[in-house]
């Protein structure tokens, strides 16, 4: 038996997948609304599954009266302060985009 010799090698061309950052693909968009509307359709069903198979635990009525009671001002307080929290960070980041567009805006016109 000869051993085989070949001088010359094959080079293929390996197509670039479709999500890699060199196919040029930028748009995610329709990728990110499937995973939302899959993400949606699936936590709905375990919903629906739950509530057929246990119904509703929670009483409404007691929970009213429970956060509407003198003892539970601790509750009251921290419902507030995490609302202030978050109102207080979406006036944070509107400021940041603003400050971060005219910081933009202004070295583009320079």
């Amino acid at each position: 038996l000869t051993p085989h010799t070949h001088t010359h090698t094959v080079a293929t061309l390996i197509p670039s997948l479709c999500f890699s950052s060199r196919s040029g693909f930028q748009n995610y968009r329709g990728l990110l609304n499937d995973c939302i509307l899959l993400l949606v359709l699936s936590n709905s069903h375990n919903v629906a599954s739950n509530l057929f198979k246990y119904g509703i635990l929670v009483n409404p009525r007691q929970w009213l009266i429970y956060t509407f009671n003198e003892d539970t001002m601790p509750a009251w307080i921290l419902l507030v302060v995490s609302y202030l929290f978050a109102v207080l960070m979406l006036v944070g980041e509107k400021l940041a985009s603003k400050v971060s567009h005219n910081h933009t805006h202004t070295n583009s016109q320079h």
